[in-house]
């Protein structure tokens, strides 16, 4: 099959991986396909996730693991029908917005890999002519436990952020080795939060990554979270429209995503409003968020809702905005902590 540029070919393997993702293409994927093919073709990204789709698929068939993604990527139905993620960003609400936005047009790519896998990735790149590498102190990095190194690649039009990690590494090794299997989940601060709560699904392991992040800025909110868990506290919720996007956290907002949601659905933000919103929020840029306090007022008046009531909730996302979090990265690093526990118990090994 001949295809006469880029944009033709990635369209016909998304749609391939669909088939295979899914089975039968519902109007709600195609929608958001659509939706994203023609932002990634309008700005001449097909090469960029052609290239990373290879890079992935090379060195996998060398026996590196990859994790299911990183950053901001997994909102991308794109990438998961390319199989460079493993997130599927329909079932947890993640936004493709969060990874492609005006502000900041440069696609960015994060891919964990266990070490020796991250070494092939850079030879794959090199190959390529890709060649101007830095390397990022993991220190940097929120939750960062688990990497060894960081090297990103940066091109003039996108980025590509090559995450080394050591739990990938064991997982590697011992499937290859089957050698004894050493401590998996290395950020402690997770460790101690889990101590306190044993999550029983993604989505409660993913809130308890974003906890243990910012400690000991989340304490009240674990105590919180974790009480609603058990009905110890009731969960409230300002107004009836915010159940579906705050309910798989107890009512509380902790993800950026869910400001996204919630701004568009209370006040009617376009995408690119609610991702600015949510970066504002993030930076305490104050002249920016006086804007969109003004507008977020202003298209929850013009839909019905009360002034105090939406007041108290901008008041909520201002106090704590700077602590929401990356949903996409957070499902990513859960899926892994996940995958390392049952890999754990498969090989029956004691801490």
């Amino acid at each position: 099959m001949n295809f006469d540029n880029n944009s033709e070919y990635l369209n016909h393997l998304v749609y391939d991986g669909a088939k295979m993702r899914y089975g039968n293409i519902s109007e709600e994927i195609k929608k958001r396909l659509n939706f994203e093919l023609q932002v990634i073709n309008s700005r001449n990204w097909a090469g960029y996730f052609l290239l990373i789709r290879d890079m992935v698929y090379t060195i996998r068939t060398k026996g590196a693991i990859t994790g299911p993604g990183g950053g901001a990527l997994p909102g991308s139905l794109v990438a998961y029908c390319l199989q460079i993620t493993d997130v599927d960003p329909l079932a947890y609400g993640l936004l493709f917005e969060r990874f492609a936005n005006s502000e900041y047009n440069l696609p960015s790519f994060y891919v964990c890999v266990d070490i020796e896998g991250k070494n092939e990735a850079i030879g794959y790149l090199k190959e390529k002519g890709i060649t101007n590498r830095t390397d990022q102190p993991v220190e940097q990095i929120v939750g960062s436990g688990d990497f060894k190194s960081i090297s990103v690649f940066s091109e003039a039009e996108f980025e590509i952020y090559l995450a080394g990690m050591k739990s990938l590494s064991v997982m590697r090794e011992s499937a290859e080795k089957n050698g004894e299997l050493s401590d998996i989940f290395e950020n402690a601060d997770m460790n101690v939060v889990l101590r306190r709560f044993r999550p029983s699904n993604i989505e409660e392991l993913a809130a308890m990554y974003v906890f243990a992040c910012f400690l000991p800025h989340s304490k009240e909110l674990i105590s919180s979270y974790i009480a609603r868990k058990h009905g110890r506290e009731k969960i409230q919720y300002e107004l009836s429209e915010m159940e579906k996007h705050l309910k798989n956290t107890y009512g509380l907002t902790i993800y950026q995503e869910q400001v996204m949601s919630m701004s568009r659905d209370l006040a009617g933000f376009s995408p690119t409003q609610s991702n600015e919103l949510q970066k504002a929020l993030g930076k305490k840029l104050i002249n920016r968020l006086n804007e969109f306090q003004k507008l977020f007022l202003e298209g929850c008046n013009a839909n019905g809702y009360d002034k105090e009531t939406v007041l108290k909730i901008w008041n909520q996302w201002s106090i704590g905005g700077a602590y929401f979090f990356n949903k996409s990265h957070a499902i990513c690093v859960a899926i892994m902590a996940a995958f390392a526990s049952n890999f754990k118990n498969e090989y029956h090994v004691e801490k």
